[in-house]
């Protein structure tokens, strides 16, 4: 969940005008990770200037926090975070830059930050039986593809606070030989939206559910933060299909091949053989209604914003 470590900031902020605070271990490519630069005594008339973040893809900021600390003289400081979303494009080992910031007339700077970038191990598709993209004589091949190739979205609450983030994930299940296109995007009305992983990062891994195995390719997965009061409604995705079934077992076939993409499907996407047929279909994400409610304001502190 990505949120300004608030906490750890107020205990560092008064060490160093600047301070850059990164996610610790390792991180994997094409994952998202967090990047803070906690500065003591920022005012509103003060200047921050960015680092070049060269070897990393800026996915979110820059985000300002205000924050507050008590030094060991019980002395009151503001502070401000500055927090990046970054996702690294290669393996090896990076320095994560410094910033700098202009406060009360005086540059200052805060030092880098190393950081290790690991391949991210992927799960290998599993290899199907045949008959999952076999037609049999008499079967449906409507009832199969409900069967086999479906999406689903999944929030992990449905209930929160103004301003509380919301993670959403939509996903692709599927053992078929299918071309899917996504034909609408879910409207996000009454959030402010960040996406966090899409499809070229093409994340395809394993589920099973009841006793079968799936291909579960990651369409897009974003966090939500709830600007008011209210129930809100995360609409449906539209996806359409192309599915592929052969007429009969094709020798050496192990996997399917699944193709998931934005845009419009043509009528050539699959090859031309005489021992195959194509059918279409349609399917949708449920809609899921978030309830929002306001912060309290009862035993509140001063300091709270």
């Amino acid at each position: 969940m990505v949120i300004p470590m608030l906490v750890l900031a107020m205990q560092v902020a008064a060490q160093d005008a600047m301070r850059i605070l990164v996610t610790q271990g390792p991180v994997a490519t094409g994952e998202s990770f967090q990047v803070q630069y906690v500065l003591g005594e920022l005012e509103e008339s003060d200047e921050f200037f960015p680092p070049d973040f060269k070897g990393f893809r800026v996915v979110n900021g820059p985000q300002f926090y205000k924050g507050q600390t008590y030094g060991a003289d019980g002395t009151l400081t503001q502070i401000r975070n500055v927090v990046y979303t970054l996702v690294a494009l290669k393996p090896g080992q990076y320095t994560v830059p410094g910033a700098s910031a202009r406060v009360n007339g005086k540059i200052v700077k805060s030092k880098g930050s190393v950081i290790q970038v690991v391949n991210r191990q992927p799960q290998q598709p599993q290899q199907r039986m045949l008959d999952d993209y076999y037609l049999k004589a008499g079967e449906d091949p409507y009832q199969k593809i409900r069967n086999n190739l479906f999406v689903k979205v999944e929030v992990n609450k449905r209930s929160c606070y103004v301003g509380q983030p919301v993670t959403a994930v939509f996903k692709l299940y599927s053992t078929l030989e299918s071309r899917s296109d996504i034909v609408k995007n879910p409207g996000l009305y009454g959030f402010t939206v960040q996406d966090m992983i899409g499809l070229r990062e093409n994340r395809v891994e394993i589920e099973t559910i009841n006793g079968k195995k799936f291909d579960v390719h990651t369409i897009r997965k974003v966090q939500m933060y709830p600007l008011r009061a209210g129930t809100y409604q995360v609409d449906p995705m539209e996806v359409r299909n192309r599915v592929e079934f052969y007429k009969a077992v094709v020798p050496g076939k192990t996997e399917p091949e699944q193709t998931i993409r934005e845009g419009v499907i043509e009528t050539d996407d699959f090859r031309s053989l005489i021992n195959t047929v194509v059918y279409e279909s349609s399917m949708s994400t449920e809609a899921v209604n978030i309830t929002v409610k306001p912060v309290p304001e009862t035993a509140r502190p001063d300091s709270f914003n």
